[in-house]
């Protein structure tokens, strides 16, 4: 267990959202491998009692080749009501990595045997209904109407919740796709098993299929076999109504939709097809309400960002057109002097499309400055401001774009010769000609950026270490500035085929001196 903080062994993050790490050495000579977790106390309890249930019912479904489950080995106390959980790691790959690689074809079948899964935890455990409701206003649902600016956000969800409500619950799961693993050996293994509470039958189901945007929007073809393999799963005596609980599952389909919009990493491609998802919705599902419900999801999350008059094919420009426009906005707004931006950043769309001239319009403004089309800016009443990357002094609010959960690892690529700047002396990382240090969350995007200046250093923080971390939407991260005991040296072994290739110095012969 101590292992962890040997400083003989690497920590390797496994990825997905769960901090899970595991340890090796930097030959690979360890042969027996194992998982860490950090979790609360009465985490590891709550998934103890419900590992052992679901051990009994995968044995009496006789179903140990097909399904697994995580094998707990030892706990340490760490403090603060924390426990270092250790597990034996099991190999093989995300469900989500699997269905991102394989064929259509092997991508269902592993959906297909996870709905099967998730239908046999849902059919074996108990769930109550208190809490259901309340937690989808407030934690989900209802908090997502109000991001992306729906004015009447609890009529919206009671419209929302007339949907699922006729289901019975399940017990929660937290079913994306990364809180599965097809093993070496071809079990579908379950991890992170502690959440509470419970969800309307058809919401989990709707996690693995649409937390990520790998089904097209519109193909309910995949979606229906992956729902009757679902129903399968539960049997016929555990399913009262079945059109119901389609119905639940196409608007839990909706809901994580309108989640993948105000998520503050969620890439413009994401968004794109959370957007496409609910207009397919919109136009085509049977049932009227929820066909209302997405026209109004939409019709708010266009009209906060000045686009309501616009058609869905009007959104769109080229990719050469916006990147034009999306640099030159940056320039403008960071660092120019055409243009007149007041003491928090914003300047109107109209100020901006006539300094970038060439014949750009407001409307390529406005669409390059919502979050659908460039994470870097925010778009508020015909004013656009540059989320990040400032020279000029301007006041940002940070209560706005600060982080949804808990702060996530953020990185930052530096040359090698910074090191003992940072570290030596003790500098740590400051904002040399910006108001901020500018981090990323993904390691690779950040090494890219610092092989620009040499061969990099990457460096590694979270929100344990710093507590001044700001999201500014999409992959980036900023901080005033992070201190030498904020920041860790994270090692470049998972990284090689990113780094630039280090070029031998020739020294002179000795006939040329």
């Amino acid at each position: 267990m101590r292992s962890v903080d040997s400083p003989d062994l690497s920590v390797t993050r496994l990825g997905g959202r769960s901090d899970v790490t595991t340890v090796a050495d930097y030959y690979g000579l360890v042969t027996e491998n194992f998982t860490i977790k950090v979790m609360r106390a009465e985490g590891v309890e709550r998934e103890a009692a419900r590992l052992k249930d679901l051990r009994q019912a995968i044995d009496e479904a006789n179903a140990g080749g097909e399904f697994a489950l995580p094998e707990h080995l030892a706990e340490l106390d760490v403090g603060d009501g924390n426990r270092r959980c250790l597990r034996r790691y099991v190999p093989g790959n995300s469900a989500r990595i699997v269905v991102e690689r394989e064929s259509v074809q092997r991508a269902d079948a592993l959906l297909k045997r996870i709905a099967a899964f998730l239908a046999l935890m849902n059919r074996v455990e108990s769930a109550s209904p208190e809490g259901v409701r309340r937690g989808l206003k407030e934690r989900e649902v209802g908090r997502w109407l109000r991001a992306i600016g729906e004015r009447s956000h609890i009529e919206a969800f009671e419209q929302w919740w007339s949907l699922v409500s006729g289901v019975k619950p399940v017990r929660r799961r937290d079913a994306h796709l990364d809180n599965w693993v097809l093993t070496s050996d071809g079990c579908v293994l379950a991890l992170d098993l502690e959440a509470i509470g419970s969800r309307p039958a058809g919401y989990e189901l709707a996690q693995v299929t649409d937390d990520a945007p790998l089904l097209a929007p519109g193909d309910w073809r995949r979606r229906r076999e992956i729902f009757d393999a679902y129903l399968a799963g539960l049997g016929q005596q555990n399913v009262a109504d079945i059109t119901a609980l389609w119905v639940s599952y196409q608007a839990a389909v909706a809901a994580r939709a309108l989640r993948r919009l105000t998520l503050d990493n969620a890439s413009s491609d994401d968004q794109a097809h959370a957007q496409a998802t609910l207009e397919g919705l919109a136009d085509n599902v049977q049932q009227a309400t929820l066909s209302d419900w997405a026209r109004r999801v939409l019709t708010a999350w266009r009209r906060t960002r000045g686009l309501s008059d616009l058609k869905s094919e009007e959104l769109a420009i080229s990719d050469h057109r916006r990147i034009r426009v999306s640099r030159s906005m940056a320039y403008h707004l960071r660092h120019g002097e055409m243009v007149n931006v007041d003491g928090e950043g914003w300047a109107s769309v109209a100020d901006l499309a006539c300094a970038i001239a060439n014949g750009v319009t407001e409307r390529e403004v406005a669409i390059v400055a919502s979050t659908l089309s460039d994470p870097r800016f925010e778009f508020r009443d015909g004013l656009v401001r540059a989320r990040y990357g400032h020279s000029r002094t301007v006041t940002l609010d940070d209560a706005k774009i600060a982080f949804a959960g808990s702060p996530p690892r953020a990185f930052h690529a530096t040359s090698t010769s910074g090191a003992a700047r940072i570290f030596d002396a003790r500098e740590g990382l400051r904002p040399m000609s910006r108001i901020f240090v500018h981090l990323s969350r993904s390691a690779p995007e950040a090494i890219r950026a610092g092989a620009r200046h040499g061969y990099p250093l990457l460096l590694v923080t979270d929100g344990r270490r710093a507590r001044s971390l700001i999201s500014r939407g999409g992959q980036t991260v900023v901080a005033p500035r992070l201190g030498f005991r904020e920041i860790a040296i994270e090692t470049l072994a998972s990284h090689w085929p990113l780094l630039p290739p280090i070029v031998a110095q020739r020294l002179p012969n000795a006939r040329n001196g």
